[in-house]
Order: structure tokens, then sequence, then C-alpha cells
């Protein structure tokens, strides 16, 4: 009997540790960011050196996975609907008088579209429920710019793009239990990217410019400081 108790405490303790589980885990993020640094897009049809993005609301997803209880590896996709700086909305507000004495009408929009890598470590229930995480991350960014014209002679339908790499953005959170295999928390995230690039398009009867992409010589730092709520879908 001795002899049959050693033997399975060696197989214990000699056998390997069971590997990590790996799970599907999804996250949806929604809330408020503010721009710094340069988002300027340059001369770009009747709107010059205008100041782009004041802010934005981001619809913000993870998808990937978390391999064990701590480390989560995924990618991000996010679209934001920007609220356009001042200099930006009293140039399209002249527009749209401007093709209104002619019967017409004209508007703006801008949106940033962000697509990346990142790397989570959750650190565990360390009180209570609450499960703290920070994260890295990195990708690309397109921020965009369109106007928008409707009057008697045609057309026009204006697009301007600056897009660039997202060097890093830091990521930091809380996840609380709120359902089976649902948590839900605050974020904060801060990114670092520069334009590199811009793209003008046109359509329509009043266009007078080509598509065309060039590369900017002076891009300059800029910023984005999100925080908001974070809903986890997993393990």
């Amino acid at each position: 009997m001795r002899s049959r108790a050693l033997v399975a405490a060696a197989v214990v303790l000699g056998a390997p540790p069971a590997a990590a589980e790996t799970t599907l885990e999804i996250g949806v993020r929604t809330g408020y960011a503010l721009g710094f640094g340069n988002r300027s897009v340059g001369d770009v049809g009747s709107i010059a050196d205008s100041e782009l993005a004041h802010s934005q609301v981001p619809l913000w997803f993870d998808l990937g996975a978390r391999a064990g209880p701590h480390a989560f590896f995924g990618t991000y996709l996010q679209y934001g609907v920007v609220v356009m700086a001042d200099e930006l909305v009293r140039a399209c507000d002249e527009l749209d008088r401007t093709v209104r004495r002619e019967g017409g009408n004209a508007s703006c929009r801008v949106h940033d579209l962000r697509l990346g890598a990142e790397f989570h470590y959750h650190f565990g229930h360390v009180v209570g429920s609450f499960d703290p995480w920070a994260g890295v991350g990195f990708g690309y960014e397109w921020l965009s710019a369109g106007v928008f014209a409707h009057a008697t002679s045609g057309d026009l339908d204006l697009g301007a793009t600056l897009h660039g790499f997202e060097f890093v953005n830091l990521q930091a959170g809380i996840d609380v239990p709120a359902a089976s295999s649902m948590t839900v928390g605050p974020f904060v995230a801060f990114s670092f990217g520069t334009f590199d690039r811009l793209s003008r398009s046109c359509v329509g009867e009043l266009c007078t410019q080509a598509d065309s992409t060039e590369r900017l010589r002076e891009g300059g730092l800029h910023h984005w400081l999100f925080f908001g709520i974070r809903a986890e879908f997993g393990p």
C-alpha cells in the first residue's frame, strides 16, 4: 500500500502543468475622446488651414483570445464621430450660406478610424470582484473630412483624409462582473500617432481637382485621450 502511494505521488508531482485555457473575448467601448497635437488638414479646397478635430465620440471594438486568467492578445477597431473644430465649423457655415443663396445647401462631416493590435494584462481579483488591467497597442489611423454641396449648377463631394501610424496607445481599466461571462467597467487610453499622408478625392459636377495622395513633410505628433465604459464578453 505504501509503495502504491509513493508511485501515485511521483506521478502527480512529475506530471506537467495543465495548459492555460484559451477563450474568445470580445470588448465594446464607448465614451468620449479629446484631441491634442497637430490634426490640421492644410489647404483642402475652400477649407484652408482648418484644424479638423476638437474631440470625438468613439465606438471601439476589441476581439482576441484570453490565454489563462491574465493575458489577452487581440485586435482593435475604433470608429469615431468627430466634433469639428471651431475653424472648420465657421468655414462650413460660410460655405452653406454661399450655396443657399444659389438655392442649394452644404454640410461637412469628420470621422476617425483606428485599427491595430493590442495586449492586455489582467491582474486578477485583487480587491473583491474588481479585476484591474493595463494594456498597450499600436496600429494605423485615418482622419477623414467630407464637404457635401448641392446647388442648381451641380453637386460636390469633396473629401480629405489624413492617415498614418499610431506608434503606441496606452490603456488601463477595471472590469467588474455584471452577468455570467460579462464584465463592465471604466477605461482610459492615450494614443501617440502621426499623419504622414494626405489623400484627396472629389466627385460631382463642381469638382475642380483630381484625386491625389501626397506625403506630408511635417505631419507632427497628435494624441487622443479616451475615457469611458467598456463591456467585455468572455471567460
